[in-house]
């Protein structure tokens, strides 16, 4: 049957797309967290000390410590929740009078702050890139062999 051979090429072809858009969104997603790392030690952000992590109940203490550049996904949370962290003990810049010098110590943590979530943003949208153009790809493997299938199913009914 002509019709089962052309939907059997047709899903070859649609696979082969697939997959080849699968491995272009994992190179994609790869590259996005290069280049967010490499910008992290290019601003060459450094912590030594202990970690904490943000709650609504307050500033918890984590186990750990880091040393070093930032250059992480958990490590750039972790450095935004000590910047916070820091912050909120001075006070916040809304409630601090306009000539209060401690204004602009607030607006600096705060813009290194919005850099680091920023950072880990992209930390995750690079490996969402990653693993949906895996699970593209695969799917993309499953349509061909499909489409295989159906081509050498269409010669055994002719």
């Amino acid at each position: 049957m002509k019709g089962i051979r052309y939907l059997g090429i047709l899903a070859m072809v649609l696979g082969v797309v697939g997959l080849v858009a699968g491995i272009v969104a994992v190179r994609q997603g790869g590259d996005i967290t290069t280049q967010v790392t490499d910008a992290m030690v290019l601003e060459r952000v450094t912590y030594d000390g202990d970690l904490v992590k943000l709650t609504p109940a307050g500033v918890v203490p984590v186990e750990g410590t880091m040393e070093g550049f930032v250059d992480t996904q958990i490590e750039a949370q972790y450095m935004a929740d000590v910047l916070k962290a820091h912050r909120s003990e001075t006070g916040y810049y809304t409630e601090l009078e306009r000539d209060d010098p401690a204004r602009q110590s607030i607006l600096n943590a705060m813009t290194i702050e919005n850099s680091l979530t920023l950072a880990q943003t992209g930390f995750v949208a690079g490996d969402m890139a990653t693993k949906l153009g895996g699970v593209l790809a695969i799917i993309g493997i499953a349509i061909v062999g499909l489409g295989v299938g159906l081509y050498r199913l269409s010669g055994r009914i002719s």
